[in-house]
């Protein structure tokens, strides 16, 4: 991002496109085990991740206290 600012006229080697393109094909040929043991795998960390972010987050938090203090 800075180099786009500071040197728009930079020759740049690297292209989005044929990168993306690179990764899809790579992707593409996973086993479909694998993609079932990522889903499974992705599932169990968004599930950990936002039950401790619910817990711990300072909103709720705040919200806890300012029951509480009106109780």
């Amino acid at each position: 991002m800075v180099l786009r600012r500071t040197r728009p006229h930079m020759h740049r080697t690297f292209r989005v496109p044929l990168g993306f393109m690179f990764c899809v094909w790579m992707m593409g040929s996973l086993s479909s085990v694998t993609w079932v043991v990522f889903g499974v795998w992705m599932a169990v960390g968004l599930v950990f991740y936002f039950l401790y972010g619910y817990r711990r987050s300072r909103l709720a938090t705040a919200e806890n206290v300012a029951v509480t203090a009106e109780l």
